[in-house]
């Protein structure tokens, strides 16, 4: 018995930033990722479009990339996918920046005095 494996290919990318949450949807603005010379867009999404997992992180100002491609199926079935899946990485809050630019401001270059920590040496 052999297996076929689905041929995938990505079609369009965009990083999104959540601007408005609403009990069923999201308001979000789109930087195209494969075309990078259009214009930011606005679009509405269900939230019944995130998966489980990245449905807590849906908040204002959150990051995601969408991604629509399609699925080619072993018999021959071609399908058209979107998936949107939320970036993990901690964003920097406004006290973050401030205190950054502060420490900057003094001359602090020494990246163990941004954060905080005593330099061995």
């Amino acid at each position: 018995m052999s297996f076929h494996l689905a041929q995938e290919g990505v079609a369009a990318t965009w990083e999104g930033v959540v601007e408005e949450l609403g009990d069923a949807e999201l308001v979000a603005r789109l930087y195209d990722l494969t075309d990078p010379s259009r214009e930011p867009e606005v679009a509405t999404f269900s939230l019944d479009e995130l998966s489980d997992d990245d449905l807590p992180l849906a908040k204002p100002g959150a990051v995601f990339y969408w991604s629509i491609g399609h699925r080619i199926e072993p018999h021959g079935q071609k399908k058209t996918e979107s998936v949107i899946r939320f970036r993990r990485l901690p964003a920097w809050s406004t006290g973050d920046i401030r205190r950054l630019q502060r420490e900057q401001a003094q001359g602090g270059d020494d990246i163990s005095q941004v954060f905080g920590e005593e330099t061995a040496g």
